[in-house]
């Protein structure tokens, strides 16, 4: 499964004494896009949470919603990227029942 020898790549470059990881991702596969930001959410929410206000502001802490950074990682997406979460975000999915034969059909409507 590709999910399972992506982890494992980033599990390499992120043990103990590596000094900087960098991800190249050329397949631009969407469902990864969403696991890195979500991972990087947790990340700043375990930073924020294990760490004061102060050691924060000292090692240069920043967040925003396409970049994280602190001591010892960097995330940053590229423009690129970015529209397409931004076309992720603007897809709902919803389930409805197939009135012919009683089985659930997922429908995705794109919102403009």
């Amino acid at each position: 499964d590709s999910e399972t020898i992506f982890r494992q790549q980033l599990g390499r470059g992120m043990r103990p004494g590596k000094e900087k990881l960098i991800v190249l991702d050329f397949v631009g596969n969407a469902e990864r896009i969403q696991m890195l930001k979500k991972m990087t959410n947790t990340i700043a929410d375990y930073h924020e949470k294990f760490t004061t206000p102060e050691e924060r502001d000292s090692e240069g802490y920043s967040k925003d919603k396409f970049h994280l950074t602190g001591k010892g990682f960097e995330f940053t997406f590229t423009d690129t990227v970015v529209e397409i979460m931004a076309l992720i975000d603007r897809v709902n999915v919803e389930t409805v029942l197939d009135p012919f034969l009683s089985t659930p059909i997922l429908m995705s409507i794109l919102s403009f």
